[in-house]
């Protein structure tokens, strides 16, 4: 791997953390350290934080060193891989028996994080994801409509039903990252096989998880997906419509799904962009 490693007291040789949670960032100095103070509030003492920096111009490094927590390991990037490169990065670097992907602008709720491993422990052995609700903020605005987020499906769901459904509605049925925990050997492996486009890498990375076991949803909400003008989605969101069409067809074309179950994901697919992206611009540009 490129990255350089700094940590306080981690050593690769030291005894693997229960939890890793794996932040890529880059420029990410006006919101990382409200991003790692929320997991280091978290009831689990077994953790590390693993910050892949993708060579920022700002003080993104410095101000994460600078908190001094012994969990805390810095991955530096000699050069911008490119987001997905990141990601891929950060999360094979870690070394939990459970991964979390949480992006620096994101925030998880106290508690959130100790109820996912819990339900973790006590799921069935096939379970390879967790998967808890998420609130949607647009920064310093406040919080979208509630019927945007979340699923509606509590309980335990098979890995293959689940991609199904994914395709057949469009949608990003899981979240993103600071809603799901990972078994940490499926999603280390996962990286190795590539994330694909980068507005649907976390989808990405979901399908292959979920190639290998089954779902948990949890009714409760753990975190908060922030939405700015400077966040790597409003970034991208002219490339959104392109990427998730291209992911739903190569995903229906490889697990032989009826041609029909495609038409459809697309269609309904393309009025969420529009409707999110309309929804989205509002909220961006409203006064504070």
């Amino acid at each position: 791997m490129d990255g350089v490693s700094w940590s306080a007291t981690l050593t690769m040789e030291s005894v693997p953390p229960i939890v890793s949670v794996c932040i890529p960032a880059f420029n990410a100095g006006r919101t990382i350290e409200a991003t790692v103070r929320s997991v280091l509030d978290q009831d689990i003492p077994d953790l590390e934080i693993v910050v892949s920096d993708n060579a920022s111009t700002d003080d993104t490094v410095q101000r994460v060193s600078q908190m001094g927590h012994p969990s805390i390991r810095i991955i530096t990037q000699s050069h911008n891989r490119g987001m997905v490169r990141n990601y891929e990065a950060v999360i094979g670097d870690s070394r939990g028996r459970y991964v979390k992907l949480l992006c620096a602008d994101d925030l998880l709720y106290a508690g959130g994080l100790r109820r996912e491993l819990d339900s973790f422990l006590t799921a069935p052995e096939g379970v390879v994801m967790v998967v808890a609700r998420r609130e949607v903020v647009v920064s310093g605005r406040g919080r979208l409509p509630s019927w945007q987020v979340g699923n509606p499906r509590d309980g335990l769901e098979s890995g293959c039903a689940l991609q199904r459904r994914v395709v057949a509605t469009g949608r990003n049925l899981i979240g993103e990252g600071q809603a799901v925990l990972m078994r940490g050997d499926v999603a280390r492996a996962a990286v190795t096989r590539g994330l694909g486009d980068p507005y649907v890498v976390d989808l990405s990375l979901w399908f292959h998880c979920l190639d290998r076991g089954d779902v948990l949803h949890l009714p409760h909400i753990h975190g908060v997906f922030t939405v700015s003008r400077s966040a790597a989605t409003w970034q991208m969101r002219s490339q959104r419509r392109v990427q998730m069409s291209r992911f739903l067809r190569t995903q229906a074309t490889a697990r032989g799904y009826p041609k029909w179950v495609l038409t459809i994901g697309i269609a309904r697919s393309l009025l969420g962009h529009m409707i999110r992206r309309g929804l989205y611009r509002v909220a961006t540009t409203l006064p504070r």
